[in-house]
């Protein structure tokens, strides 16, 4: 495994204290990722949503080699969660997010044919216990379902879904967001 040079993160750790991950931050992700088949667990899915925050804010060209930084003090302040098992929570939610896969419907580029990709999510992760943080390495598929992204796709605040109590909750929050300039959205459960 790659490790992280001690100044790119000294600049990591800068930015962090200049610029920390706020309620307001903002979540941006291609709208086949939102219609993407997967199950994640709440904070699961909480991580993914504060990882891509922080992503957009401290990174400018998001690649497969970028750790993302996840930062136990910045998700209790979130989620005003118990800080003492917030980073078994975070550590555990991690690992199984290497683990689990999800299903991305689209079109072939080399056949103009339909087709099914099945990826994870994460590709990477680094645990730092003594300084509370996780760092994590999103997967080649879904690095440009959340950057550079000029069209199709769903935004939201993370202070929009803090609240929510359920994966659930989350996801079907993002299935309506996808379609709020419309006003209508129709799906079965089982999407969710």
């Amino acid at each position: 495994m790659r490790s992280i040079p001690t100044s790119e993160a000294i600049v990591v750790f800068r930015r962090i204290l200049v610029c920390g991950m706020k309620s307001t931050s903002l979540v941006v992700k291609a709208n086949r990722l939102v219609q993407a088949s997967y199950k994640l667990e709440l904070v699961e899915q909480r991580v993914m949503e504060m990882a891509i925050a922080w992503s957009r804010l401290h990174v400018e060209q998001l690649t497969v080699e970028t750790w993302i930084e996840l930062s136990v003090a910045e998700y209790v302040d979130l989620y005003k969660s118990d800080a003492k098992s917030a980073y078994r929570q975070l550590r555990q939610a991690v690992k199984n997010l290497r683990l689990r896969t999800l299903v991305i419907e689209g079109v072939d580029l080399q056949t103009g044919k339909s087709s099914t990709l099945e990826t994870g999510w994460v590709n990477s992760i680094l645990y730092v216990p003594d300084a509370g943080l996780i760092r994590i390495q999103f997967s080649t598929a879904i690095v440009p379902c959340i950057s550079q992204l000029e069209e199709q796709f769903t935004s939201f605040k993370i202070n929009s879904i803090i609240g929510l109590s359920s994966a659930y909750a989350i996801r079907l929050y993002e299935l309506l967001k996808q379609y709020e300039k419309i006003g209508k959205r129709t799906f079965s459960v089982d999407d969710l």
